[in-house]
């Protein structure tokens, strides 16, 4: 690196960090440990942002796909979910039915309705009770599908968990692929994906 750069990554680090006094920002500029430190960061950076692009994103909305369950995964118990989404455990309570049989795996697609007033609504659109998995399949899915497209929201449209405020709310994945609950009197637009079973839901485990 020659001086002028030097002189002109100086200034951005000043820049970027106000209180990193000129003479913090010079040491680290001449600290080999420091470049190093930087390398394996941006390669470690690389490395996970190669892992996503190979990771399969949602499937399109009538795009048939499989989903398994096992009832002894940890992140398949529903008092999982909310850790799974980031939130303290027991914040949100699950008050639905629980699944109870062994590994099972069933084929599932994404579906869309009209603006719909409630969660009643939505699932009447939908075509009824069943369609609608158990609110349990939604880890699955969000561990099969880590990675999102920016599409909008992604549901189950089974309100099976409780928030602190007593309302019956449902699972679904953001804009940005964080797992979030939404009341189930809610507004649903137009814009929402549900997870609904596919026509012979049941299949054979390989």
């Amino acid at each position: 690196m020659s001086a002028t750069q030097r002189r002109e990554l100086l200034g951005k680090f000043e820049s970027l960090f106000p209180s990193l006094t000129s003479g913090e920002a010079h040491r680290l500029i001449h600290d080999d440990g420091f470049w190093q430190a930087i390398a394996r960061l941006i390669a470690e950076r690389q490395e996970s942002a190669r892992a996503l692009i190979s990771q399969p994103s949602y499937p399109k909305v009538g795009e048939i796909f499989s989903l398994k369950y096992d009832p002894t995964a940890q992140h398949n118990h529903p008092d999982d979910l909310p850790v799974l989404g980031g939130y303290a455990r027991g914040l949100y309570t699950f008050v639905g039915a629980e699944i109870m049989e062994e590994e099972q795996a069933k084929q599932f697609a994404l579906r869309s309705t009209a603006d719909c007033k409630g969660i009643e609504a939505v699932r009447t659109a939908l075509g009824g009770v069943s369609v609608v998995p158990l609110g349990q399949w939604f880890a699955p899915f969000v561990v099969n599908y880590p990675k999102h497209d920016g599409g909008g929201r992604i549901g189950i449209a089974d309100p099976s968990w409780q928030n602190p405020s007593g309302h019956l709310v449902v699972p679904y994945i953001d804009e940005l692929g964080h797992i979030h609950f939404m009341r189930s009197d809610t507004h649903f637009d137009k814009h929402w994906r549900w997870i609904v079973l596919a026509p012979a839901a049941e299949i054979t485990i390989p």
